[in-house]
Formats: structure tokens, C-alpha cells, sequence
């Protein structure tokens, strides 16, 4: 009996009491739930964020090797050149000097672009792109310089095995670059499943 006259005795007080005890565990729930979602947006903006950085990494890699495969093709049309055109014809100077500017403007474009590929940060792209570079630009260095050896009249005639070692380095450049672009559908495969 005691328990029924206390309660009827204090029965306001029990019911601000409770009520007070609810608003305090609403107001805290709500609190951490209001925390919680903001987390949650916070860890998505900061996601979409990352992902579109990424995608404009892995977008800017494949501009350069772009410009890889651009300067290889050109590469390749040297030597076919050379090996396909009499002497005569390539001591006029013409077209060796399309070819020339034609790299020139795509090696300029390339060095430009070749931070994207730092910026993408992965080993394996970088990697191949050394080896692009340590297989073909010395074969550009070395076809430039016998196009103005020839033109110059300091060499009469073309050594064609050193030629087909250049079209070997061609066919290998291919093959890099297919690898690269391999790799970079890869990432680009693996930014869009997270």
C-alpha cells in the first residue's frame, strides 16, 4: 500500500520525471543518429569525390598514351620510310622534316602530359611507361639523326638491319602500349565497383 500512496502522492512528479527522462533519450538518440548520417554523407561526397578525382587520373592517362601511340605511328612511318624511299629521295629533306616536327610537337605534348601518369600512382603504368620510353625514344634519336646524316651527305645509304632492330622496337612499343591500356581499363574498371 505504501507503493500505491507514494505514486498517488507524487504523481506529477513521476510523470515530469519520465517525460524528462524521454526528451533527454530522444534528444540524445536523435543527436547520435544526426551524427551518424552526417558521417555517412561526409564519408559519401568524400567517396565521390575520390572517385571522380580517380577517373579523371586514369582520363588523363589515357590522353598520354595517346600521344605515345601517336608518336610510335610516326616512328613507324620513319622507318617505313626509309626502308621503302631511294636515297635520293630522302637527301631532298622534305619529308624528313614533316616527320621531325611532327615528333617534336608530339614529345612536347607527351613530357606535358606525363605528370598524369605520377598523379595516377600506380607501379605497374608507370613501369611500362618507362619501358616505352627506354625502347622507342632512343629509336626516334637514332632515325632523326640518320635523316639529317642523309640529307647532310654524311651517310650515302641505310643500314637496314639497324632498321629492322627500330621495327622491332615498334613492334615491342605495341605491345606496351597495349598493356598500358590494359591496366587502365583495369583501374578504371575498379573505381566504378567500390
Amino acid at each position: 500500500m505504501a507503493v500505491v500512496a507514494f505514486l498517488e502522492k507524487y504523481e506529477v512528479i513521476i510523470s515530469l520525471v519520465s517525460g524528462l527522462v524521454l526528451a533527454v533519450t530522444g534528444y540524445l538518440f536523435g543527436k547520435w543518429d544526426t551524427q551518424k548520417k552526417s558521417r555517412l554523407e561526409l564519408g559519401d561526397r568524400d567517396y565521390k569525390k575520390s572517385a571522380e578525382t580517380h577517373d579523371r587520373n586514369v582520363q588523363s592517362a589515357r590522353e598520354y598514351v595517346d600521344s605515345l601511340r601517336e608518336i610510335l605511328y610516326v616512328m613507324g612511318n620513319l622507318v617505313t620510310y626509309f626502308l621503302h624511299t631511294p636515297i635520293k629521295t630522302i637527301k631532298k629533306g622534305r619529308k624528313i622534316k614533316e616527320f621531325e616536327t611532327q615528333l617534336i610537337e608530339l614529345l612536347s605534348r607527351a613530357v606535358k602530359q606525363g605528370l598524369s601518369i605520377e598523379n595516377l600512382d600506380d607501379s605497374l603504368v608507370l613501369t611500362l611507361c618507362h619501358e616505352f620510353k627506354d625502347e622507342i625514344y632512343p629509336e626516334i634519336d637514332y632515325l632523326t639523326d640518320t635523316g639529317e646524316d642523309i640529307i647532310h651527305g654524311k651517310q650515302v645509304e641505310i643500314d637496314t638491319k639497324r632498321l629492322d632492330e627500330s621495327h622491332n622496337k615498334y613492334n615491342r612499343g605495341e605491345e606496351i602500349i597495349t598493356e598500358i591500356i590494359a591496366r587502365l581499363d583495369a583501374l578504371a574498371q575498379k573505381a566504378t565497383k567500390k
